[in-house]
């Protein structure tokens, strides 16, 4: 059978900044198309559909205007999709003293796109966004807007709870992309350098670069291959 498997983000789902591969997402399918070993996947997995549907500068208030119009397009009756959403930057990004869109309407933006796709017959994961470097941490931008981590976090923890509660698979990514940077640049006695951090982001400082976006593959891979062979699985037990 195949499998199809939409995403759904800002720029950094988009693959924004990635020169070498195209983003985290091409990276993935790269691999697994590439698998050396089959039976990493169930044997009836005949093909698989990508769909990079990352919106550079989007927040969930652009999620919630189109992701009917997406899923009608791509998902038919009887179809079991895997639907991928990363969200929160540009949510939590401050303009005129206020978040762009406010947790109480992040929290009903997601919730009813994790219905929608649900009720699609899709299985879904919900992932929070990454932490943006501390050179740019609550800084005013060109734009006069700015980003800070302590808002991110917040958004980040209500994402996770909105996975739990809406019965769907969540992925932490702002802890464990940090933890992973941290992992990579500790030195012996276990400290690490805020300036080798820095080095997987874009100059910008929120976007991840190539070896950023590389971490990202790294991360989601095998909760995205776990969800391939879930899907497969329930898919050989309903033909029955």
């Amino acid at each position: 059978m195949a499998i199809k498997i939409l995403f759904f983000g800002d720029s950094i789902t988009f693959g924004l900044k990635d020169k070498e591969k195209g983003g985290w997402i091409e990276r993935i399918r790269s691999r697994f198309l590439n698998l050396s070993n089959p039976a990493t996947l169930k044997e009836n997995c005949e093909e698989t559909f990508w769909y990079n549907l990352g919106v550079p500068s989007e927040n969930t208030d652009g999620l919630r205007h189109r992701l009917a119009n997406e899923l009608q397009a791509r998902v038919f009756k009887k179809e079991q999709p895997i639907v991928v959403f990363n969200y929160g930057i540009n949510d939590a990004v401050i303009h005129k003293n206020k978040n762009w869109v406010p947790l109480e309407y992040f929290k009903r933006n997601l919730v009813e796109a994790i219905q929608l796709a649900q009720d699609a017959n899709a299985k879904v994961l919900l992932m929070t966004m990454i932490p943006i470097a501390d050179f740019v941490d609550n800084k005013i931008n060109q734009y006069q807007q700015q980003i800070s981590n302590q808002d991110l976090a917040r958004y980040a923890e209500l994402t996770l709870q909105i996975a739990q509660q809406s019965n769907c698979e969540s992925l932490d990514l702002f802890q464990t992309f940090n933890e992973a940077l941290k992992l990579l640049s500790a030195d012996r006695s276990g400290n690490f350098s805020t300036d080798f951090l820095a080095g997987f982001y874009a100059n910008d400082g929120i976007h991840p670069n190539d070896g950023g976006h590389q971490i990202l593959a790294d991360l989601i891979y095998p909760v995205l291959i776990n969800l391939i062979n879930d899907n497969l699985t329930n898919n050989v037990q309903l033909r029955y």
